[in-house]
């Protein structure tokens, strides 16, 4: 049957036209297509809008009757559209004195802009022979468009809609009578094939801001060369292999074993950089080439490759007059040798500079015959002496083009020729399977070489580690994908700089893709049915990875019809991929842009629909999964602006990755609180507002965020916890208390708002918070030195930990009893109940790696250390700083590494190494405070810094560093480590000061036991009286030298 729109032949069994996608139903409407199928299209589309019309058509008709104006303008329409629709346009609007033609809608063209041009100077000399020079004013732009098809019978409606086509309407009211006017998007996209000079800035009416205007004059054709003139020509790499294989069919040829190269790529693999570098090398070695490219408007102006490489190899140009090509023909000719008969006149009719019409008497068959002949002695006289003849873009060449394509392969069997083509995988020919004819695949780069790739493009600052990862990861190893998306990264001012030395320049984002893109990705996709295209529009709404059933689920909300033929025919044309895994059947994108073009090619509104499917989908899937995909399935949701469903799922994930990734949590209930806030006051989640400020300002923490920046987030979920649920106040202030305390605040402080908080808490009905309250209180008590009371508070605790509910576990990111467990061990030991604190360290190290958090781990390892310091133990201090250090490593917060390098200083000391502990304590601190973290343990740092300087004999520098510790312990309360520096510094002064500071001294250690006699911290007695003995032997060996020499 023939489609009933464009005539085009079709299978009887087919029900779409594969030319314009009318309904095919041959006895039955509209209504008998299946109900499967959809009735109507809305897409995206990048187009180039074609707008022509005749100059001063009322004047031309002003004096005819309607039949009169009809009969002298109707033809010069139906001449537009006819030349419109032979270059690939579609026409929406006839206007009587004009057309609109898109190209690129409703099927997407990747040559959309240059087939416009063409069918632009097209119409412009077909007007001028029948109007005159100056009769029709053309204007084109290049943009995004929604393009809108209803299926209906017999002929589908066809619609537009987008900014675009206002602008392409000013563009050609613009023109001037008898020209072609371009904006700057249409001419960046054409400006390596055609000539146009600049009409310069413009204003359009009714839009913002000038444009640039050109004035387009005809197309030059191209080859590599002109393509890669760029001064910023990117440097060639990772082709070597290719380029090796090149080199040795080219040193064949010249043995006169001649070859025919097919490199065979995806669009974007570098086929014709490939062929430019070769070319160049070839030229270099004064080696003959002749080089043409089949355009993307091939099908409509057929011949035109061969016809160039005609030209090429008589050394005539398009350009030259009749005459001279006729004389420069005739003189080559001469010098080939002899021709065959009649070449002449058949050759001056196939180039177009015959002086009359062709000979009649010769039939088209005979003519093409001799041609044939003709072309074919042409290349083997020229093939006599070594030459490349590069033809690139088959995948564009025309049918009749075919038979001569052939005719050039056979006639350089046994020459000096190589003949090197390119094409994309889906160009199939006969002569492909020639014994001389040799594929080679040109494959993406790998991730190492588009990692280098783009480094030597845009540079390797550290800052633009980020880009590099997301260019590299959206190009999928495309060469030419990673380009255009640095150029539009580039003319967004996203970097900024020269080649090869871009800085970040502006705000990472998810860019939209290049137009040149979606339109080499967008014309493979709507080569598809329908019924297939919808089919991969809704895979790419699931994602990059696509699991059977979830696609099942979705497809069956709206289709009828089984997917699996669809997803069949789309793995044959390399769109999809299918994959068996062992969690079940899965496919996936051939490459990331073809899901990224197949889904921003759908409105907004089909996309949330969409969305809505795939949530509860995905959610039935992996349902055993939950948490660990709560956050795919929040992004779905919130996609479907269903956003009470997507806060619900993103808390889980936040709660799913909070003891695995502190930082990615943080930002996941940056999502949970966004949601929140982005719901109508009526319906917002107020518990969920107030654990997401909560959880932000908590985990934050960890990661360095201070009082300062906490402190919004916490007034937040206090102000909305007094007003909602006043349960949540009591841990609100204990979690600002902790935040104040890990920011360098009062231990003190930390005491009074955790006694606070139990003071407004109903501990009978809330025993689950008042555990994890007085588990708190233990841990304040015990920064602020105060061990016996530390200890009563941990007793209560203890005591309620059966109570506990998983509520404070999940807050605070790891369990109360084993944080209330660590907490005990430290406390005991410095309440000098050894057994005791190690018998706790021995129960909380003895649980499993994957069953204890880090944060909460590291602390007996901690108390080991400490216990350690306090024996002098150097191999118990190694082995449990190495643990600290490896937990650190293992999880990278700021918190745990303020620790590794503590529990490292403390071990080099112990092992006699007082310079490198002085190094390392001094590091940790410098860290501590380049990351804002772990504040509260800045004065146990400094007083071991002080006590490592003394060891190493620099008494000045301890008692300096003692002094600071005291005034810092006593500003933050932290009692046990001033106590340490008032022994250390009594120390250190009596050998740095001598006898006149020992009254000094004395009071110091005063001091110290006070403060012993207060904590309880009875473990630092013997450094004490060791100190004091100290000071007892130096004074009697004064005296012993003092008396001796008044003697």
């Amino acid at each position: 049957m023939n489609c009933p729109r464009c005539a085009q032949p079709a299978p009887a069994n087919a029900r779409f036209c594969s030319q314009c996608g009318a309904p095919l139903a041959p006895h039955a409407p509209t209504a008998s297509v299946h109900a499967s199928e959809p009735t109507g299209t809305e897409e995206f589309k990048p187009v180039t809008i074609l707008f022509a019309d005749i100059v001063a058509s009322t004047e031309l008709v002003s004096k005819l009757d309607p039949e009169q104006a009809m009969r002298r303008l109707a033809p010069a329409v139906m001449l537009m559209r006819r030349e419109a629709e032979r270059f690939g346009g579609t026409l929406i609007h006839s206007l009587g004195d004009g057309i609109m033609a898109l190209f690129g809608a409703p099927h997407v063209q990747e040559g959309h802009a240059l087939l416009a041009c063409q069918a632009a100077l097209a119409i412009q000399a077909e007007i001028k022979g029948l109007l005159g020079a100056t009769a029709v004013r053309l204007g084109l732009h290049s943009g995004l468009i929604v393009s809108e098809t209803r299926f209906s019978w017999p002929v589908n409606e066809r619609e537009a809609y987008g900014v675009a086509i206002h602008i392409a309407s000013r563009v050609q009211s613009l023109a001037e009578p008898g020209t072609i006017y371009l904006s700057e998007d249409c001419y960046q996209l054409v400006d390596r094939f055609c000539s146009a000079k600049p009409v310069g800035r413009r204003s359009l009416r009714g839009l913002p801001g000038d444009i640039s205007v050109y004035e387009l004059l005809g197309f030059q054709p191209s080859s590599s060369e002109t393509l890669f003139k760029d001064p910023n020509l990117t440097l060639f790499q990772a082709r070597e292999r290719e380029m090796t294989e090149l080199e040795a069919s080219f040193q064949a040829a010249l043995r006169g074993e001649s070859h025919i190269v097919g490199i065979c790529g995806s669009a974007g693999s570098g086929k014709s950089r490939l062929c430019y570098e070769f070319a160049q090398r070839c030229r270099r070695d004064r080696i003959p080439v002749v080089e043409v490219r089949a355009q993307p408007y091939g099908k409509s102006a057929p011949i035109q490759t061969i016809l160039e490489v005609v030209r090429l190899l008589l050394g005539v140009s398009s350009s030259d007059e009749p005459a001279l090509a006729r004389r420069l023909v005739e003189d080559r000719l001469e010098n080939l040798g002899s021709p065959p008969e009649d070449a002449l006149p058949i050759l001056y009719d196939f180039l177009g500079i015959a002086e009359g019409g062709p000979e009649q008497a010769v039939t088209p068959k005979m003519r093409h015959a001799a041609l044939l002949d003709i072309i074919s002695w042409l290349v083997r006289s020229r093939a006599s002496e070594p030459i490349v003849i590069i033809l690139e873009d088959l995948h564009w060449l025309d049918e009749a083009s075919e038979s001569f394509l052939e005719a050039l392969c056979g006639s350089i069997a046994g020459s000096h020729a190589l003949m090197v083509v390119n094409f994309r995988p889906t160009y199939q020919a006969s002569w492909m399977r020639r014994d001389d004819f040799h594929r080679l695949e040109l494959n993406d780069l790998d991730r190492s070489q588009i990692d280098q790739f783009i480094s030597s493009v845009i540079g390797s600052h550290a800052d633009l580690a980020e880009i590099r990862n997301r260019i590299a990861e959206r190009s999928g190893g495309n060469p030419f994908f990673a380009e255009e998306i640095i150029h539009s990264l580039i003319e967004g001012e996203v970097l900024i700089g020269k080649a090869g030395d871009y800085r970040l320049g502006g705000e990472i984002k998810d860019n939209p893709l290049p137009v040149t893109l979606q339109a080499v990705i967008g014309e493979r996709i709507d080569r598809l049915s329908p019924f297939e295209r919808t089919i991969l529009q809704m895979a790419s709404v699931i994602g990059k990875e696509v699991p059977y059933a979830v696609l099942g689920a979705v497809s069956a909300q709206e289709l009828t019809a089984e997917i699996e033929p669809a997803l069949i025919r789309l793995c044959a044309v390399e769109l999809l991929q299918d994959q068996d895994r062992p969690d079940g059947r899965y496919y996936s994108f051939r490459h990331p842009l073809i899901q990224e073009v197949a889904y921003s090619s759908q409105l907004k509104s089909r996309r949330s629909r969409l969305h809505a499917f795939v949530a509860p989908a995905l959610a039935d899937y992996y349902a055993e999964r939950h948490d660990e995909v709560a956050g795919l399935i929040s992004f779905h949701y919130e996609a479907a602006g269903i956003l009470s469903k997507a806060a619900e799922y993103a808390r889980k994930a936040a709660e799913w990755i909070g003891s695995m990734h502190p930082a990615q949590a943080i930002r996941q209930w940056q999502v949970v609180r966004r949601l929140v806030h982005a719901q109508s006051r009526s319906v917002r989640d107020n518990a969920l507002l107030i654990l997401a400020s909560a959880q932000i300002a908590w985990l934050g923490w960890r990661e360095g965020m201070g009082a300062k920046d906490a402190a919004p987030y916490i007034q937040e979920a206090l102000s909305v916890a007094k007003k909602t649920d006043d349960t949540m106040v009591p841990l609100l202030l204990f979690v600002e208390a902790r935040i104040s305390g890990a920011s360098g605040g009062a231990a003190d402080h930390y005491v009074a708002r955790v006694t606070d908080a139990l003071a407004i808490l109903d501990n009978a009905a809330d025993q689950s918070r008042a555990a994890t309250l007085y588990a708190s209180l233990s841990q304040a008590y015990g920064w602020a030195g105060l061990f016996k009371e530390a200890l009563e508070a941990n007793d209560r605790a203890l005591s309620l930990l059966q109570h506990v509910q998983d509520f404070e576990n999940r807050f605070l990111g790891y369990s109360v009893e084993h944080w209330t467990l660590s907490l005990r061990a430290r406390i005991l030991i410095h309440l000098n109940r050894i057994d005791e604190g190690r018998a706790w360290l021995d129960h909380m190290l003895g649980i499993e790696d994957g069953r204890i958090d880090p944060t909460v781990q590291f602390i007996s390892h901690l108390g080991y250390v400490d216990l350690a310091w306090l024996s002098g133990d150097p191999d118990l201090a190694l082995r449990h700083a190495t643990r600290v250090s490896q937990l650190a490593e293992r999880h990278g917060t700021p918190y745990l590494k303020v620790f590794a390098y503590a529990c490292g200083a403390m071990a080099k000391g112990l092992a006699g190494d007082a310079l490198g502990a002085i190094h390392e304590f001094e590091e940790g601190v410098n860290f501590m405070h380049s990351a804002r973290a772990a504040l509260d343990y800045e004065p146990d740092m400094m007083a071991g810094l002080a006590e490592c300087q003394a060891q190493a004999g620099q008494y000045g520098e301890a008692l300096l560093t003692a002094e600071r510790t005291i005034s810092l312990s006593r500003d933050r309360a932290t009692r046990l480590p001033e106590c340490r520096a008032l022994i250390v510094a009594g120390e250190a002064m009596i050998v740095w000061r001598g006898k006149e500071s020992r009254q000094d001294a004395l009071h110091l250690f005063e001091q110290a036991e006070a403060l012993i006699r207060v904590t309880g911290a009875t473990v630092l007695e013997p450094r004490l009286r060791a100190a004091r003995d100290r000071l007892l032997i130096s004074g009697s060996l004064e005296e012993t030298i003092f008396g001796s020499t008044s003697r």
